[in-house]
């Protein structure tokens, strides 16, 4: 899987950690798991928010 997310500014660290724990919490990756790897890749984008 690959994520382009965009994120208000200073909301990296809450998005990289919930990201952290996504498969954990997926029904659907749980399903996969024993029979998919599944890899993931995410590009974060902060944006000002006026």
């Amino acid at each position: 899987m690959r994520y382009e997310i965009l994120v208000p500014s200073g909301m990296r660290a809450e998005t990289e950690r919930a990201l952290a724990h996504h498969a954990s919490k997926c029904p659907v990756a749980q399903t996969l798991t024993p029979c998919v790897e599944i890899e993931w890749e995410a590009e974060i984008t902060e944006e000002e928010i006026n």
